[in-house]
């Protein structure tokens, strides 16, 4: 199956990094965005030298992506010193030359009146290849971009060529392979549901340590033990499983996709995204209190 699809990116007006809680309301919309070292030009060039980032909101706005970019150039920590974001190698590096300042950064938020989540990754995609072309590198906080393999064609094929538009941009994503149906797999464990997910990440921003190490819930369970909180919300996040089940899978979470994954360097499993980009902005007397709706005493 071949599939051509023609992108259109509406190019906002830029706003400063540091300034993003000041215009939270355009900046809450789907697409691609870039980040640069100094105000941009009247018309946006989304591959100039200066773009520092190249990056695309799916299901996160651009503005909840924007924060948590705020949250990694000034390395915020949560009161139990764990980082609240976890932003790539390139990206450690670029906020230690600019000496963990936000002031000079600027995104321009490149709107997107699509349906489909590849077309904006699409959109992203032929942005960075247009940047190595032009530059020879990718964007320094583009972690990903760095691993890239340089030595692919000068221009794919059925991309278009020339100048990107400030205004416009085509994409052609190519072949796009179907999806094999297996039916001699087993079936796939149940996912965790949203409010487990931000249980769980509250569990882990405000948790505690006790003078031996040993992890505490935070400070809002008194007394409880870890085990003693779960059981608090067994009853109506179980969802019909074993609270040994429930618990393993909570925990998993917590010491894995949380914890572990943030420490290496990296961000959330992008499955979960779309429950804490909200959910994260929250501050911890609003988050307790929306968990209390889940909670058994």
């Amino acid at each position: 199956m071949r599939v051509q699809t023609e992108l259109s990116v509406d190019f906002r007006k830029p706003v400063l990094l540091s300034e993003i809680a000041q215009h939270k309301r355009s900046l809450l919309v789907d697409g691609i965005y870039v980040i640069t070292e100094g105000r941009p030009g009247q018309e946006i060039d989304p591959v100039a030298e200066n773009v520092v980032y190249i990056g695309k909101a799916i299901k996160q706005s651009v503005f909840g992506r924007c924060y948590r970019h705020v949250q990694s150039v000034t390395d915020a920590r949560s009161k139990t010193g764990n980082p609240l974001s976890g932003p790539g190698h390139s990206f450690k590096l670029y906020r230690e030359r600019i000496d963990f300042d936000p002031s000079r950064l600027w995104v321009t938020p490149g709107v997107m009146e699509v349906d489909i989540p590849y077309a904006i990754s699409c959109a992203e995609e032929y942005l960075l290849h247009q940047y190595h072309l032009e530059h020879d590198r990718y964007p320094w906080c583009n972690s990903a971009g760095q691993a890239r393999q340089p030595n692919r064609p000068s221009r794919p094929a059925g991309m278009a060529g020339g100048a990107t538009s400030a205004k416009k941009l085509t994409c052609r994503p190519g072949l796009v392979k179907r999806p094999v149906r297996r039916t001699d797999v087993a079936p796939v464990s149940e996912d965790r549901s949203p409010e487990m997910v931000r249980l769980v990440y509250f569990l882990h921003c405000y948790g505690r340590r006790s003078p031996t190490g040993r992890y505490q819930p935070p400070a809002e369970f008194g007394d409880l033990n870890l085990r003693q909180v779960y059981e608090q919300f067994f009853p109506r996040l179980g969802a019909g499983r074993a609270f040994k089940t429930f618990r393993g899978s909570a925990e998993g979470l917590r010491k894995g996709n949380i914890r572990e994954r943030v420490e290496d360097g990296a961000t959330y499993l992008p499955k979960y995204e779309g429950i804490l980009g909200v959910w994260e902005l929250l501050p911890r007397g609003r988050q307790w209190a929306e968990l209390q709706q889940y909670r058994t005493m």
